[in-house]
């Protein structure tokens, strides 16, 4: 990875701020009731009791972040691998730097992605002695003419949508875009609902000439 610091720190801060209350306290007004006080009011009952549980206290970081990596041959061939390569490690790296407590990496395939982890803090899933790193380039190396984007945002989406606790969401997608029109639609229709599902979906380009990112995410 990446020396992290060489790494824009504050840039990073103004896409993933603290957002996220770390404490609760009781309150006598909210909608989450703490069963506790709630049996010690019935006990000893109090006027204005403090029942609820409110948010207070400094922000933490809430974040669920996939990133899906196109390992088609156009993203990967001698013009463009050293792009490509930079890419991704520039990307991981940055997710480390912030230790966000959600992260999926997702391996585009053809005809099925590979999933290389999910819903695993990004210090401990990007760390250097991490296993991701032996399985990632292992997959990168294999070629592939052409993978099925598609079917590896939709797979994606259904990680987000399992997850135990509830995230801001964001999903990166690192591709080239060049696709033909039918392929392209599939892709559009799950970034589609993967944006529906409230789910912020960047594509970033890899390559020599990733023209088709544009018109594929919002």
């Amino acid at each position: 990875i990446e020396n992290i610091s060489k790494i824009n720190q504050a840039t990073l801060e103004t896409i993933f701020r603290p957002n996220k209350a770390s404490t609760t306290v009781l309150s006598s007004t909210g909608t989450e009731i703490d069963i506790t006080a709630l049996i010690l009011n019935i006990i000893n009952p109090v006027p204005d009791p403090l029942i609820y549980l409110e948010e207070k206290g400094g922000l933490i970081r809430n974040y669920g972040v996939s990133v899906i990596v196109d390992p088609s041959l156009s993203c990967l061939f001698e013009l463009s691998a050293a792009h490509t390569m930079l890419t991704i490690r520039t990307v991981l790296s940055s997710l480390i730097a912030l230790d966000l407590p959600c992260f999926d990496l997702v391996v585009a395939g053809n005809p099925q992605p590979t999933v290389l982890c999910s819903e695993v803090g990004t210090i401990r899933s990007l760390s250097n002695k991490s296993a991701i790193w032996e399985s990632l380039f292992s997959l990168l190396e294999k070629e592939v003419q052409k993978s099925d984007l598609a079917s590896a945002i939709h797979v994606a989406f259904n990680l987000k949508r399992l997850r135990s606790k509830d995230y801001t969401s964001f999903m990166f997608v690192l591709t080239d875009g060049l696709f033909e029109k039918s392929e392209r639609n599939k892709i559009l229709h799950a970034v589609n609902n993967c944006v529906q599902g409230g789910t912020n979906v960047f594509g970033i380009g890899l390559g020599a000439y990733p023209k088709g990112i544009e018109e594929l995410f919002p």
